[in-house]
């Protein structure tokens, strides 16, 4: 089937999650600054400034979106077959999670992304590529996954897909590569026509989780392509 054929559509819709009273501290605590100064980095300490290690971090962007249940994916078979439907993630050849992968009817189908992987896990905000392969043609699109901006206070690291965790001396780096700043994306209709565009924001927030604290984020903080930026996080307790 060719592309022209398959009208291939993605309604993506944000993900809802109950809201918390979650605690930080904001990037003005200093912070080395990396070696590659274009990596997001940070350390992540307890209520007493010791470092804490095995803290689960991932990033939430400030784009004023609101959350909301699920992700739907629909697409058009031409004729009855064969149809992989498959999410991947940015700097990985790896799947996170297969939609459908069988036999279906010819016609419109929808399928909803409740946002997990295939292990069950949460996934954090982020920029994902849904592959469809039907008929030995295979097509793409961009979905950008939201969550609203809250975790849970006693969110688990193991419960979520975590985009890095803090090593002995509580330090973490997120590698702008793999983060959706400054990414521009557009919807489309099922005939192809451009809906509207957008441009995730180069401003962001770090959330940590851990099973011994409660979570925590950083302010608000700006992060440059070049220099990239430094935060620190402070669990409550």
């Amino acid at each position: 089937m060719s592309r022209k054929r398959q009208a291939f559509s993605i309604m993506w819709l944000l993900l809802l999650v109950a809201a918390f009273s979650l605690t930080g501290c904001g990037d003005d605590d200093p912070v080395t600054p990396p070696e590659d100064a274009s990596l997001v980095t940070g350390v992540v300490l307890d209520a007493q400034g010791a470092p804490v290690a095995g803290a689960g971090l991932v990033v939430e962007y400030e784009t004023g979106m609101r959350g909301r249940p699920s992700t739907q994916v629909n697409f058009t078979v031409p004729a009855a077959g064969q149809v992989k439907l498959w999410v991947m993630g940015p700097c990985s050849e790896d799947t996170v999670r297969v939609l459908w992968d069988g036999p279906a009817p010819a016609g419109e189908l929808m399928v909803t992304w409740d946002g997990r992987d295939q292990d069950g896990r949460r996934l954090p905000d982020q920029l994902f590529t849904v592959h469809t392969l039907t008929g030995g043609e295979s097509t793409s699109l961009e979905v950008m996954l939201m969550l609203g901006g809250d975790y849970p206070e006693d969110a688990d690291p193991a419960e979520w897909a975590v985009q890095a965790t803090s090593d002995a001396d509580g330090r973490f780096s997120l590698d702008q590569e793999c983060l959706a700043l400054g990414h521009v994306f557009t919807r489309t209709d099922e005939t192809g026509q451009v809906i509207d565009s957008y441009t995730i924001p180069r401003r962001l927030r770090v959330h940590a989780m851990h099973a011994g604290h409660p979570a925590a984020h950083t302010d608000w903080v700006d992060v440059d392509p070049e220099t990239g930026a430094a935060v620190t996080l402070n669990f409550s307790r």
